[in-house]
């Protein structure tokens, strides 16, 4: 998060995906021990300009202990990590499936 504050609006503009093209459900799924980037923060940065400018349904899941590769269900997790817990990726690979069935299931 650090180096996203850091960046000058001509980076960050750069670097931003035009989130507010999305006229979709959106889920975001989020560990807070990603080691790659901030991404609970960064996401939230993502659903807050969602839903400011068209109001979209945003669901931001957010998993304790899991890290960056938040995988499918019945997927072996050893080896895959990178950081967070074992039983972090375990819960939330088996908590943000359903979700994940759900909101495809709405997709037009």
């Amino acid at each position: 998060m650090a180096a996203y504050q850091a960046a000058d609006s001509e980076t960050k503009e750069r670097a931003t995906i035009p989130v507010e093209e999305i006229d979709s459900r959106v889920l975001l799924v989020s560990g807070t021990e990603d080691s790659l980037w901030s991404s609970v923060e960064l996401q939230q940065i993502a659903a807050d300009r969602l839903e400011e400018d068209n109001n979209a349904t945003v669901d931001h899941l957010v998993y304790e202990e899991a890290g960056h590769f938040i995988r499918p269900p019945y997927i072996p997790l050893t080896g895959a990590l990178g950081s967070g817990t074992l039983t972090g990726h375990a819960v939330a690979s088996h908590e943000h499936w359903p979700e994940v069935l759900d909101t495809l299931s709405t997709l037009n």
